[in-house]
């Protein structure tokens, strides 16, 4: 879920209701799970792959790359795993 300035522009509008009143009553519980999506954007990939002696490779060979290997398909096992 993300917060917003307003309710429209968020994924979910969320009411903090005082404790005691009406509406806490209809409430029975509330769990707000927090997800965090490890990220390697691709400025920080082709830096690692430059870094690790392949000074040529640039943001254009990582587009090739991921389309080639069609990287995004979440079967195929290239999906960031938390090494940020």
């Amino acid at each position: 879920m993300r917060t917003a300035g307003k309710p429209g522009a968020a994924n979910a509008a969320v009411s903090i209701v005082p404790s005691g009143s009406a509406e806490t009553g209809e409430i029975g519980k509330i769990i707000m799970k927090g997800a965090y999506k490890a990220r390697s954007p691709p400025e920080k990939i082709v830096g690692k792959v430059q870094a690790a002696d392949s000074p040529n490779f640039n943001m254009h060979g990582h587009t090739m790359l991921w389309k080639e290997l069609d990287a995004k398909n979440p079967a195929k096992g290239y999906r960031c795993q938390g090494d940020n």
